[in-house]
C-alpha cells in the first residue's frame, strides 16, 4: 500500500510572498510621506497576516487580509496567501478564486501553481490539477518537491506508471528522501519492474532500515520466485515490528508454500500475542488443517467463531474443511452450519456449505437430511450469487440423483461456465446424456474429459488453491 498522500507545499510560497509584499499601489508614491505610510502600514498588514497564518490563527490572518484585498486586489503576495488561509480553514470554494488569480499574477511561480494544484484536487477537478503539478515541475525540473508532487497525483490517480519518472527524479536529487523512494519502490513493483523495485529497496534500507521495507521487499522477492527468500524478508519484518500485520504476512508465506510446521509455530505466537485477532486465528486453523491436525483446527475455528458471531469466516473455514473432520467434529459443524444459514441469509456460501454437508449425510441417513432441504439451499445460494458455480454443480449432481437428468443437464451447463475446474463436470454431463439417449452429446463431452483428464487438480492441488484463497481473502480484510 502506497503511503498516505505526501504532496506538499512548500513553506517557501509564503516566505516568497511576503518578500514580494511592496504592494502594487505603493509604486507610485514612495516619495510622498502619506504614501509611503500608507505602503508600509499595509506591508505590516500583510506580514501580521502571514504570521498568523503560520501559527494556525487563520481567522486573525483573514481579518488582517480583508482590507488589503479591496486596497490592492491585483496583488500576488495578497491574493495568494488569501487563498492559503481559506484552504487551511477548510473553505476549498473560497480558496479557489484567490489561488487561480494568484497563478494569473505570477504565471512563472512553481509554488503558486502547486498550491492551486492542490486546491484543484480537494474540488475533484483531477484533470485541471495534473495541468497545474505538470506545469510545475515543468517551470522547475530540478526541484525536488515539484517532480515528488506531480508523481504523487498520479499515484493518488491510479496513474502508477505515469508517476515513475517524476518519482524518480524527485530521488535523484533528493536520495534521502524515505517516503518518496518508498513510493517509487512499490511502483515499480506494482508495474511489475521488480529488479528496480529490489534496487530502491535495498537503498532505502540503507537510509532508514524500517519492517515496511522488508515487507514489500518479500512481496518483490515473492513475485520473483524467490521464496526462501521472501519468507526471511518477511521474518525479518515480524521480527523488526511484530505487528499483527507483519506477522501474519510470515505465517501466510508459510501456508503458501506448504510449510505447516513452521506455519503453526508462527500463528500460535501471534494468535496468543494478539488474541483478538480473527485472521490470525484462523490462519493457525489452516496451518494446523494442513498439517493433518482438523479437529484441533476445528476448534479453532469454533472458538474464532464464539468470539466473533457476527463474522461468517470462521463458519464459512468450518464449512470449507468439513469433509476433512471427524465425524463428532462433523456433527458439531453441521449445527453451526444450520445455525449460520440464518445468521447470514444473504450469504450464499453459508448456503451452499450447509447444503454439501447435509448431502454428505443423506446417505448415511435421508431421514435426516432430505433432498429437499439440500435442494432449496442450493436453490437460494443460486439466487444469491447466479455465478456460483460450485451450488450449480452440486445440484446437478442432486437432480442426477434423482433421475432428474433432464433438469440435471443445464445446472451443469451452468456450473462449467463458472468453474476452473471443468473435467469432472463434462464427465458427469457425459452420464446424464447417455441416459437421455444423447449419444452424440455424450461422446462429445466423454471426449472433452478425456483431454482435460491430465489437467484435474490433483487433492495437493485443491489444498494449495484453498490456502492461496484464505490468503487473498485476509491479507485484502487487512488492508
Amino acid at each position: 500500500m502506497f503511503l498516505p498522500s505526501s504532496i506538499s507545499l512548500s513553506a517557501g510560497i509564503l516566505t516568497l510572498a511576503l518578500a514580494t509584499s511592496a504592494l502594487s499601489g505603493s509604486a507610485s508614491g514612495q516619495r510622498a510621506n502619506r504614501a509611503d505610510t500608507q505602503a508600509a502600514q499595509q506591508t505590516s498588514r500583510l506580514r501580521a497576516a502571514g504570521a498568523a497564518y503560520e501559527r494556525g490563527d487563520y481567522n486573525a490572518a483573514r481579518q488582517q487580509l480583508q482590507p488589503l484585498l479591496k486596497s490592492d486586489p491585483n496583488s500576488f503576495p495578497v491574493n495568494e496567501l488569501a487563498g492559503l488561509v481559506e484552504a487551511a480553514r477548510g473553505d476549498d470554494q473560497d480558496a479557489n478564486p484567490y489561488l487561480a488569480k494568484g497563478v494569473r499574477l505570477a504565471p512563472n511561480n512553481s509554488a503558486a501553481r502547486t498550491a492551486f494544484a492542490m486546491n484543484l484536487m480537494h474540488l475533484h477537478r483531477a484533470a485541471d490539477a495534473e495541468l497545474q503539478f505538470r506545469k510545475a515541475a515543468e517551470l522547475e525540473p530540478s526541484n525536488h518537491e515539484a517532480n515528488h508532487n506531480l508523481g504523487e497525483f498520479y499515484v493518488q490517480s491510479g496513474k502508477v506508471a505515469a508517476a515513475i519518472p517524476f518519482l524518480k527524479r524527485a530521488q535523484d536529487l533528493q536520495p534521502d528522501d524515505y517516503d518518496n523512494g518508498y513510493d517509487l519502490a512499490l511502483a515499480y513493483e506494482q508495474t511489475g519492474k521488480l529488479d528496480d523495485a529490489r534496487r530502491q529497496l535495498q537503498a532505502l534500507v540503507k537510509v532508514r532500515d524500517t519492517a515496511e521495507l522488508h515487507s514489500v521487499l518479500a512481496e518483490v522477492e515473492e513475485k520473483s520466485g524467490k521464496f526462501l527468500t521472501a519468507a526471511q524478508e518477511y521474518e525479518q519484518a515480524a521480527t523488526m515490528e511484530p505487528s499483527e500485520n507483519n506477522i501474519f504476512d510470515f505465517g501466510a508465506e508459510l501456508l503458501l508454500h506448504q510449510t505447516f510446521d513452521p506455519a503453526v509455530a508462527v500463528f500460535r505466537a501471534g494468535a496468543q500475542k494478539y488474541p483478538a485477532s480473527v485472521r490470525l486465528a484462523l490462519g493457525l486453523g489452516v496451518a494446523l488443517c494442513g498439517n493433518t491436525h482438523c479437529d484441533e483446527a476445528a476448534e479453532q475455528f469454533f472458538r474464532v467463531s464464539d468470539a466473533n458471531p457476527t463474522d461468517p469466516l470462521p463458519v464459512l473455514f468450518l464449512g470449507r474443511y468439513y469433509s476433512e473432520f471427524s465425524p463428532a467434529i462433523q456433527e458439531q459443524v453441521r449445527a453451526r452450519l444450520k445455525k449460520a444459514v440464518d445468521a447470514f441469509p444473504q450469504n450464499a456460501q453459508v448456503q451452499y456449505l450447509y447444503a454439501s454437508a447435509l448431502w454428505k449425510v443423506h446417505w448415511d441417513d435421508a431421514a435426516a437430511a432430505p433432498l429437499s432441504e439440500v435442494e432449496s439451499l442450493l436453490r437460494r445460494a443460486i439466487a444469491l450469487d447466479p455465478r456460483y458455480g460450485d451450488a450449480y454443480l452440486q445440484l446437478g449432481i442432486l437432480l442426477a440423483s434423482e433421475q432428474k437428468d433432464a433438469d440435471a443437464v443445464p445446472e451443469f451447463r451452468q456450473a462449467l461456465n463458472y468453474s476452473a475446474d471443468t473435467g469432472p463436470i463434462h464427465y458427469r454431463l457425459f452420464q446424464v446424456l447417455r441416459r437421455l439417449g444423447n449419444t452424440a452429446a455424450a461422446q462429445q463431452e466423454l471426449a472433452i474429459f478425456q483431454q482435460q483428464r491430465s489437467k484435474d487438480s490433483t487433492a495437493a492441488e485443491q489444498q494449495s488453491a484453498a490456502v492461496e484463497q484464505f490468503v487473498y481473502t485476509m491479507k485484502k480484510a487487512g488492508q
